[in-house]
């Protein structure tokens, strides 16, 4: 029997269950009423901790992925994150050691591309088009003589307009549609893994425009909100529509189908500037700039300025706002906030290059600032934080030290703490808690559903109607599950367990 892993990013039962029982998703209907399925909960609820947990059965204290940035301990710089920042094997490698064949397309976090035994192409996170975005490496090249133009990703371009950008949406489903129908029919596999990710762009872009209740509404022309309303329907019926063609495409292949996202989705409302935080409460200090005082000292500054306009150190000096926390004193600095996951991390005395704080003093520390993040307010008087966890409470492994010190909930995430990352670097001009310029993000909790549809023999307990009643799971128990579909031993390191409920007795 094969195995299908097919990933649809950022999908929720919150809005799949509604729409299928409404005649909306006809082809993930027939899915889930031949399935065992629930919900697949997500620490941190972030698409490379995710992917990545689901293809290696731990959680990212072991895998190293826990975000698209990684920090450098001795720089405060921030560096994009790729497969080689993986640290334990994937389920491909494994079945690949005994012989199985494995297709991997467009899978999250895989750039770039590995030697293993069958296909690769690259996923989210692939820098360009080279020949390291494939395995093998002129697999690339064949494609896009074959298929066309090989979409990876649909990102918003500056001044965009929004029907383009949804536009941009719509054929990155048809392009991940094209290739996956393709690899079915002309080669063989024992594993194949793929990657959906419109819907986890569109559900970011135009969660507002369908949620009536979404304070990001406001003020947008009604003409606007009526043309977008079904921005996100739109693209979970073509991704539906994509599912029915994989089915057909699968009959009479003997196949398991495993359908999973890596987090869930919901509404976006506010975002909080961490590091705004520290700074107004004393955990962080920035450099104090020095101002020119009278009118002699302006005009001189102002000429300086003008005469090394052009001159490579001034140059260099403009380019500093560029990088990764350039005001920061990190002498008098206690905290800082960096990358995408809500989270605070403590300058540690020999971890951090420029660490003030002494171990025995963190866990104090932490505590305080924690006590302090659960104080804070938002302009409606009420609490902006949920809860404040420690690295150590959710993650194990030897990469755990890698991981920010501290994690929180604000306000079902429909608020998001930002750190230091691409966008965020102003520390002192950005406000404390500012409007989102995205209206939907991550929820913990996303979805599996275990199908023997296409399968010779049924081996599933089958759900047999559209309602919630499987098991929740976490991300790392899927690769044991598909590991023990292949009767191959589940190793000791494994986080995950084998999702043992979804099976009848003849399997295993």
């Amino acid at each position: 029997m094969r195995v299908f892993l097919l990933g649809v990013d950022g999908a929720t039962y919150d809005l799949i269950l509604p729409w299928a029982r409404q005649g909306k998703l006809p082809n993930l209907a027939t899915l889930l009423k031949n399935s065992y399925f629930g919900e697949l909960a997500s620490l941190p609820p972030i698409t490379p901790a995710g992917w990545t947990s689901i293809i290696t059965g731990v959680n990212c204290g072991k895998h190293g992925l826990a975000d698209f940035l990684k920090l450098d301990l001795d720089s405060y710089q921030l560096h994009p994150t790729n497969s080689q920042d993986r640290k334990v094997r994937t389920i491909y490698n494994m079945l690949g050691e005994v012989g199985k064949k494995n297709i991997i397309l467009n899978y999250p976090m895989t750039y770039p591309a590995e030697e293993l035994n069958g296909s690769m192409v690259t996923g989210l996170q692939t820098p360009r088009i080279d020949d390291r975005c494939s395995y093998p490496p002129e697999l690339i090249q064949y494609l896009e003589q074959e298929l066309g133009e090989v979409l990876f990703m649909a990102n918003y371009r500056e001044r965009q307009s929004r029907e383009d950008f949804l536009s941009d949406i719509k054929n990155l489903v048809k392009a991940r549609e094209k290739m996956i129908l393709h690899f079915i029919k002309k080669q063989e596999f024992d594993f194949f893994a793929t990657v959906f990710m419109a819907t986890d762009i569109v559900s970011h872009a135009f969660w507002k425009y369908m949620d009536e209740n979404h304070p990001g509404r406001k003020g947008i022309p009604p003409e606007e909100l009526d043309r977008f309303n079904n921005a996100v329907l739109d693209v979970y019926i073509q991704v539906d529509t994509s599912i029915g063609k994989i089915i057909e495409a699968l009959q009479n292949k003997d196949t398991a189908i495993i359908l999973v996202s890596d987090h869930g989705s919901g509404p976006l409302y506010k975002f909080v500037n961490l590091n705004k935080f520290l700074v107004e409460k004393g955990y962080m200090t920035l450099v104090q700039e020095k101002t020119d005082k009278g009118r002699l000292s302006g005009a001189i500054s102002r000429f300086v300025r003008s005469f090394l306009s052009n001159n490579p150190a001034r140059n260099n000096e403009k380019q500093k706002k560029d990088i990764y926390f350039h005001d920061v004193d990190w002498d008098h600095t206690k905290a800082y906030s960096w990358g995408n996951l809500c989270s605070v991390s403590l300058n540690l005395r020999g971890r951090e290059k420029s660490g003030i704080v002494r171990t025995e003093e963190a866990e104090a520390l932490k505590k305080e600032i924690a006590a302090e993040l659960m104080k804070l307010a938002d302009s409606d008087g009420k609490r902006i934080v949920d809860a404040v966890g420690f690295r150590e409470d959710v993650f194990t492994g030897t990469h755990t030290r890698e991981m920010p010190d501290m994690y929180m909930v604000m306000r079902d995430i429909s608020y998001v703490g930002r750190g230091i990352n691409p966008v965020y670097r102003d520390i002192p001009g950005r406000p404390l808690i500012e409007d989102a310029d995205l209206s939907g993000t991550h929820r913990v909790d996303g979805i599996y559903a275990i199908s023997d549809i296409v399968a010779k023999e049924k081996f599933v307990a089958r759900a047999g109607g559209l309602k919630l009643t499987g098991r929740g799971y976490k991300v790392y128990d899927v690769a044991p599950t598909i590991l023990h579909l292949f009767g191959i031993e589940i190793p000791d390191y494994f986080d995950g367990r084998v999702m043992d409920e979804a099976f009848l007795n003849n399997i295993g």
